[in-house]
């Protein structure tokens, strides 16, 4: 069985946004102070207290974990301990979205719970600490022209789109035109040839907009078998390219141009296509390099609203928004409705 929960009133919604591996160095001299990208952090634990160092994740290019020395959630800021100075590093965490107003809040977990307050009195019990899942959905009054409601959550676009601020640069003595048609493009009557002396060492770069989550990637390519070895996708991690996928050239017809797509999950702003050419009259064509995020992020959601003269918040742990935002009506939208699901409830404060 299981037990709804509604609150048909103003409720202050704000939606932590995950973000991982970000990559920074850590400065060799006092304060040993940096700034992630995104701020506020987010109150990751749900507990309602502020500049917790457990806000964040912190590991060294090998994995070995670190402890800061204190964080700063409003300033964005991570400390750490003079031993740590000059390292480089990966720093996950979550930051705020600006809170937003919501009309009303849907929560109905899939499971038994126990002594879950209906709203109707001061108190609002626990939720059962073995819940598996929970269903919900936020509705707020949709503003005319707020296309960010539109778009609140959803799956990230290509982001090596233009229109999502990719850029490319390419290797000395190719041609670059991404977006596509053609980026590296056989045409000889628009191609420049390498010139030198072979091995030819190419790559075609995409820069992304900002640090971002990709699942897949997609190649558009044709490639002249036996000429072009040390085929590969790779990503850059903030201090090193790392293989995201090695291909055989024969994975590609050399005549016209196939879509493959290669699956891994890395976070990056940048993806190379890369290989070594034996013969310059054999250049690769790349068509096309396509990135998504294919999965949902799995975000917090924390939440609270005015109950007989007190406040009252809870906060959602696990959260994925599946659909992304829902106009309704859909034509001419009136609410937009953001359906979620989430692990678990609790109660904070």
């Amino acid at each position: 069985m299981s037990t709804a929960v509604y609150v048909g009133r103003d409720v202050t919604v704000t939606i932590q946004v995950p973000v991982e591996k970000e990559p920074h160095t850590i400065p060799s001299e006092s304060p040993y102070t940096v700034t992630l990208n995104h701020s506020p952090i987010s109150d990751r634990d749900l507990d309602g207290v502020a500049d917790e160092v457990a806000h964040v994740t912190v590991e060294d290019t090998n994995g070995s974990p670190i402890t800061p020395a204190s964080v700063d959630d409003s300033a964005g800021t991570v400390t750490f301990n003079s031993g740590d100075a000059g390292k480089n590093v990966f720093i996950s965490y979550s930051y705020d979205l600006n809170p937003y107003l919501a009309q009303e809040i849907t929560v109905e977990p899939k499971q038994a719970v126990e002594g879950v307050d209906a709203l109707g009195s001061d108190t609002i019990q626990a939720w059962a600490v073995l819940l598996k899942e929970i269903s919900g959905s936020i509705r707020e009054v949709y503003k005319p022209g707020d296309s960010e409601q539109l778009t609140r959550i959803g799956l990230a676009h290509n982001p090596c789109a233009s229109g999502n601020g990719g850029t490319t640069t390419i290797s000395p003595g190719y041609v670059a035109g991404y977006p596509p048609s053609r980026a590296i493009d056989e045409d000889l009557s628009t191609e420049t040839k390498p010139s030198g002396t072979a091995p030819y060492d190419w790559y075609l770069e995409v820069i992304f907009s900002e640090w971002r989550r990709i699942d897949e990637v997609l190649l558009t390519a044709a490639f002249w078998h036996n000429h072009n070895t040390n085929l590969k996708i790779t990503y850059w991690d903030g201090f090193a390219w790392q293989d995201y996928a090695v291909f055989d050239e024969t994975l590609y017809t050399h005549a016209t141009p196939e879509t493959k797509t290669f699956k891994k999950t890395v976070w990056t702003n940048k993806l190379r296509v890369q290989g070594t050419l034996d013969d310059q009259f054999y250049t690769p064509s790349i068509f096309e390099l396509q990135a998504y995020q294919t999965e949902p992020s799995v975000h917090g959601v924390m939440i609270s609203w005015s109950q007989a003269g007190q406040v009252v918040k809870i906060g959602l742990e696990g959260v994925v928004f599946p659909e992304g935002s829902i106009p309704s009506p859909k034509n001419s939208p009136v609410f937009i409705v953001t359906p979620f699901k989430a692990r678990q409830v609790k109660t904070i404060g």
